[in-house]
């Protein structure tokens, strides 16, 4: 069964689908898994990476945040814990 690809070209099987008699050959996986490479190094040359002292000042703000959360959360569940204790009795 022969379907029209979106560009115009027939292709077989159905879209997007490719005969499995005919797998990919060795050579054409290894020049796509190369440029694939070639392609996240250049896309990582261009991302602006933090200085040490931004990713040092980031960090303590997370952990400090987590730290307060953590204690607010603690808090609020020992307060519902003997709020729930007293009305249920036990």
């Amino acid at each position: 069964m022969r379907y029209a690809h979106a560009r115009g070209h027939a292709r077989e099987n159905g879209p997007g689908r490719r005969n499995r008699a005919q797998p990919y050959e060795a050579g054409i996986m290894y020049e796509r898994t190369v440029d694939f490479l070639r392609e996240v190094r250049t896309e990582l040359s261009k991302v602006s990476w933090p200085s040490r002292n931004e990713l040092i000042g980031s960090t303590t703000v997370v952990i400090i945040i987590t730290l307060i959360l953590a204690a607010f959360t603690g808090v609020i569940d020992f307060i519902l814990s003997i709020i729930l204790s007293r009305l249920l009795g036990a």
